[in-house]
């Protein structure tokens, strides 16, 4: 897996166990919370299962001429 989307997968984890860890304290909106961190996590493992949605990555601000 390429440097970027590694760094991708790991920020979704991390973001993924937060929203868990807040929907553990937020009673009001704890399902809410529980559907995102699954999203996360899911997307998360997306990018983990090495297929590479886009073969091509592009650079940060390439333009199209």
């Amino acid at each position: 897996m390429s440097p970027f989307y590694s760094t991708y997968a790991g920020m979704l984890d991390y973001m993924s166990r937060e929203f868990e860890g807040m929907a553990r304290t937020d009673d009001q909106h704890a399902a809410q919370l529980r559907r995102n961190a699954e999203i996360l996590a899911h997307m998360a493992a997306e990018l983990d299962s090495g297929r590479p949605a886009n073969p091509r990555q592009p650079a940060l601000f390439e333009h199209p001429v």
